[in-house]
């Protein structure tokens, strides 16, 4: 699949024990809600498709739950990728609900319900494989060829120059719980015109950048270029 940046490298072993980063507690996000952001993607210097998403806040009783949206389309050669996902974040960015569709080369559907410290997930491709999977404490996730869940991630972790973070996230389409190594570098970049967090990203062999107030605004895998467009 494209872009090779989310190719799983290392998975994280069930019964290994680690203890994350701290999330930071329920904020607001710094995306504006409703609006649509594009992240583009070029390789070799080749622009290759874009991920575009919105934001939206929905209240359930007392609870804050942002509604997340994402439409991408990548081409490579002969290779397609195509996908509509939506998912749900708690205001502390913990996940909710997960649906994806693939289209274009491969063709393939995604599910998931987060509660009770558990997950249930389904995945169809020529047939349906179901789980229901035990949830490390302050678990978030995330899924291939799907920045938007990294914008997800991003905007609930509390980035600090020179410092390493660490989370453990859910990935749906290998049905395992992964761990995110973030390192941070000493000194701030600028991206779009901003000072940014730069955040190497140990297990994905990516490197990100951060804005200040949480929004991934970049990401990098070789020669491949994620970037979200002004």
């Amino acid at each position: 699949m494209l872009p090779k940046s989310v190719k799983v490298e290392a998975y994280q072993p069930l019964n290994k024990k680690l203890v994350p980063t701290k999330p930071r507690k329920a904020k607001e996000l710094a995306w504006k809600l409703g609006t649509k952001y594009t992240y583009r993607y070029t390789l070799n210097g080749k622009d290759i498709g874009s991920e575009t998403f919105t934001v939206k806040k929905t209240q359930q009783g007392k609870s804050t739950i942002y509604q997340w949206k994402s439409s991408l389309t990548l081409k490579a050669g002969a290779t397609s990728v195509k996908s509509e996902t939506s998912f749900a974040l708690a205001d502390n960015g913990r996940p909710i609900s997960f649906e994806r569709e693939y289209t274009g080369s491969q063709r393939a559907k995604l599910k998931a319900d987060f509660a009770n410290d558990q997950v249930k997930v389904s995945k169809k491709v020529f047939f349906t494989s179901k789980r229901t999977i035990k949830l490390p404490k302050n678990a978030m996730f995330f899924d291939n060829n799907l920045l938007t869940s990294f914008a997800g991630i991003c905007s609930h972790l509390d980035f600090k120059a020179g410092e390493t973070t660490r989370i453990q996230a859910f990935h749906p389409n290998s049905f395992r719980i992964l761990t995110l190594t973030f390192e941070v570098a000493k000194k701030m970049e600028k991206v779009n015109g901003e000072d940014c967090y730069k955040c190497k990203v140990v297990e994905l062999r990516n490197t990100f950048w951060v804005s200040q107030d949480g929004r991934f605004v970049k990401g990098t895998a070789a020669t491949l270029v994620m970037q979200l467009t002004k």
